[in-house]
């Protein structure tokens, strides 16, 4: 299995540049592995931006190697019905198409196809079995939302021709074998992870001193959209009952924290973050959903203790010894964890030992060889 083929929802470019970053890290990885790799990244037509789009171009990796990005242009209708039709369904037949259009006219020959999210391995899944190739999807949605557009016996029909699941969380193993979307035996559990020479401890004085964070200050940092799923304001109001706490929030959203205690809020450019992090003390993200959070990975390879939420689906990557895992929804368990962080120096310092260390294993070339072998095995 020497070439792999991307299909995805999306992809980051000059125009939408914290575009599933996550997606673009597992590639390059994969790219600086010596995998030929090739991305198909389709963009609906009469979205507005698709004008900016290339509709082919190179995407060159930190360590110099270079892979092809494809956007072709299809037809969305959004979740409608008419005449008793889904127009979801004839979205992923135009999708579906594009794609195949693509691998066509491009003469891109893979050994594998590798989706990312369920709706794009349901044309992994279709368009493997008539290329008569190995296909696997990326199961990395916090629940089964991005299927209710679709009948859901075509989701189960579509992901039936895959070879195998990557999951990245135990939990959502779980939720695709509770409704029977497909075979446990047949799913595979790797984590989210990151570039360690990206995200990775900084001078903490130095950081602060360049992005103007105050250096005498304990601060805590947020990273999310500024939503009451993420958590935002619940951060807010438990920062506010500690005044000596400084706090960093990265993205935007119609909850949008305030505070005199503020030293930066807003969105930012995803190569950017771990510096931000760096400036930090700890991370806090009473997050009520998700599949694998990438931020408190990123947090954790920074070095920084966690504050998360005590919900199955952070069991794969934090635990106690590193992390203080509260009700999500429980304002003073909140404020209690963001004080005992902030108040309590030796305790910080010793989670964020652990955190680091925990890091090591959340690595991306290791994640991308895992999901490779996996797919060789399953192939």
């Amino acid at each position: 299995m020497k070439r792999i083929c991307i299909i995805t929802t999306g992809f980051p470019t000059p125009i939408e540049p914290a575009k599933y970053p996550f997606v673009d890290q597992l590639v390059c990885a994969w790219c600086d592995l010596g995998y030929e790799v090739s991305v198909i990244c389709p963009v609906p037509h009469f979205v507005g931006k698709e004008r900016f789009y290339q509709s082919e171009w190179i995407r060159k990796t930190l360590n110099g190697n270079e892979f092809r990005v494809f956007h072709p242009r299809y037809f969305s209708f959004a979740d409608k019905r008419i005449l008793g039709i889904r127009t979801a369904e004839v979205a992923f037949y135009s999708s579906k198409k594009a794609i195949m259009d693509t691998i066509k006219r491009n003469h891109i020959r893979p050994d594998v196809l590798y989706s990312h999210f369920l709706p794009s391995g349901c044309l992994a899944g279709s368009i493997g079995d008539e290329l008569g190739i190995p296909s696997f999807c990326a199961f990395g949605e916090s629940s089964l939302w991005s299927i209710k557009p679709y009948k859901f016996e075509n989701v189960q029909k579509r992901l039936s021709y895959l070879t195998g699941i990557v999951s990245v969380a135990t939990e959502n193993k779980r939720v695709l074998v509770r409704n029977h979307l497909f075979r446990e035996e047949d799913i595979g559990v790797f984590p989210n992870a990151v570039d360690h020479n990206v995200f990775c401890p900084r001078d903490k004085k130095a950081m602060r001193e360049k992005l103007g964070v105050p250096t005498d200050a304990v601060v805590g940092i947020y990273t999310g959209a500024f939503t009451k799923a993420k958590g935002a304001l619940r951060v807010q109001k438990a920062a506010a009952r500690i005044p000596s706490l400084k706090m960093v929030y990265l993205g935007g959203g119609p909850e949008e924290p305030c505070g005199d205690n503020i030293v930066f809020k807003g969105k930012i450019p995803h190569d950017l973050i771990p510096e931000w992090l760096c400036t930090a003390d700890f991370f806090v993200l009473p997050t009520l959903q998700e599949g694998c959070c990438n931020a408190i990975v990123e947090a954790m390879s920074c070095g920084l203790p966690i504050i998360s939420s005590d919900l199955p689906f952070n069991d794969d990557i934090v635990d106690k010894d590193m992390a203080l895992l509260v009700d999500p929804m429980d304002d003073d368990a909140i404020y209690q964890a963001m004080n005992t962080m902030t108040n309590n120096e030796t305790f910080r310092y010793a989670c964020a030992e652990k955190s680091l260390e925990r890091s090591k294993g959340l690595d991306i070339v290791k994640r991308a060889n895992n999901i490779a072998a996996f797919m060789m095995e399953k192939s």
